[in-house]
């Protein structure tokens, strides 16, 4: 049997050898990014649906499910600022918690919202167009109606937010397994706690998360906080 050489078994649609991939144009890196944000947010959420469960407590499974999976992220957070508040058992655990809520609802909801909502446009400058209704007021006793606004991004911004959003997301952690009693002789601050928010997080060896994402906020450029 002789082996086939001829040009048309050459020519097969599979290449012998991988080309080089092109690199991504600056849209298709932005819209990377999106994706991460929107997998990264929905950590985010459940994160919080988590903390709901320990304060209430809800029993994992349907019960934790039905109640919290019916609430959209505003509704959460609301629920578990209050929750919080309610059982308030450790004074630097309740600050953590209620700043990093806030935080989630007043600052990264909105940003997420507006990069995952807005119309990107594609090009060789990253640009983004978001519909919302506003009245200004550029000049003395003028007032004008502004209903969209079109505005370039960098896509350092979208990477700085998707890596808040993980930090944030980070921070909840030892404040939801500080209830948890990892250590049944050791933790159980639901019932009567046996030690502090701090001691548990030197315990733990986890420094304080919700201190890197507070000095993240105050590093944030005026301009571009909700």
């Amino acid at each position: 049997m002789r082996l086939n050489t001829s040009s048309r078994f050459w020519s097969s649609s599979e290449p012998l050898m991988a080309s080089t991939p092109k690199p991504l144009s600056i849209a298709d890196r932005a819209a990377l990014e999106l994706g991460r944000m929107a997998m990264d947010w929905s950590v985010l959420e459940r994160v919080v649906g988590d903390l709901i469960a320990q304060l209430t407590p809800l029993p994992d499974g349907d019960i934790k499910n039905v109640i919290v999976g019916n609430a959209d992220i505003r509704d959460r957070l609301q629920m578990a600022k209050g929750l919080a508040f309610i059982r308030s058992f450790d004074d630097d655990w309740l600050d953590d918690v209620l700043f990093l809520l806030d935080f989630v609802d007043n600052d990264l909801r909105p940003k997420r919202n507006q990069a995952i909502h807005s119309e990107w446009f594609r090009g060789s400058r990253l640009r983004r167009r978001s519909l919302k209704t506003k009245i200004t007021k550029p000049q003395a006793f003028m007032r004008e109606l502004e209903t969209e606004k079109t505005e370039n991004v960098k896509l350092s911004e979208l990477r700085k937010l998707n890596s808040i959003i993980k930090d944030t997301t980070f921070a909840f952690f030892p404040l939801v397994f500080y209830m948890m009693g990892e250590d049944e002789d050791l933790i159980d601050p639901l019932s009567s706690p046996t030690i502090s928010y701090k001691q548990y997080l030197r315990w733990a060896g986890l420094g304080n998360p919700t201190k890197r994402v507070r000095a993240a906020r105050k590093r944030q450029p005026r301009s571009s906080r909700a």
